[in-house]
């Protein structure tokens, strides 16, 4: 706002001076806020792990940021953190930094983020024959992220391997047997699975 300010000064003779001054306030720069983010996985798909930070710029000179609030699609999700950590599914999410400050100001940005639905792995099976046995390897190929671990079976039961790759003795067996495989990747999806012979 605009403050008038009066000086009078007068002395024993009864001389006077007066001196007029009109203060003029400007209102403080309104905050800048940029919000940036890490994220679990460079596809940035789900299920996608997020951490926000901000970078705060403007207000004024001497008021300070006395409170931190993040929303994720309208439900708070930290306070009085200067950073948010959330998790989120396939779709678009919005996250809004709120702050508030010592001087009564409340500013907010809000990042808006495209998480991509997660593609499970696709398989494929390979059999090596030898003397002594066969060696069956596992080709999967998991397009945003990687293969966690395989799941066997043979002859529909379960074997307890989590590797890429299943020998079977020829002891064992008078012949190849129904060898399956699943794999499921590191968003926890499994592929369809694929079975030899």
């Amino acid at each position: 706002g605009t403050y008038p300010i009066s000086v009078t000064v007068s002395d024993e003779r009864g001389n006077v001076a007066t001196v007029d001054y009109e203060l003029v306030l400007g209102r403080p720069a309104p905050y800048d806020i940029e919000l940036s983010y890490t994220a679990s996985n460079r596809y940035e798909r789900a299920p996608l792990d997020v951490r926000v930070r901000p970078s705060v710029r403007g207000g004024h000179p001497r008021d300070r940021i006395i409170g931190h609030r993040y929303l994720a699609n309208g439900e708070v999700i930290s306070e009085d953190s200067m950073y948010g950590s959330t998790t989120l599914a396939a779709g678009t999410h919005y996250l809004v930094y709120e702050l508030t400050t010592a001087m009564g100001t409340v500013a907010k940005q809000i990042l808006p983020i495209e998480v991509a639905e997660n593609q499970p792995p696709v398989c494929a099976l390979e059999v090596t024959e030898t003397s002594r046995d066969w060696r069956v390897s596992a080709d999967c190929q998991d397009p945003d992220g990687r293969v966690r671990e395989y799941h066997w079976q043979v002859n529909g039961e379960e074997v307890g391997r989590s590797g890429y790759r299943l020998s079977l003795s020829k002891r064992d067996h008078e012949s190849l047997p129904t060898v399956q495989v699943v794999a499921v990747d590191d968003a926890g999806d499994r592929s369809e699975p694929v079975q030899v012979p």
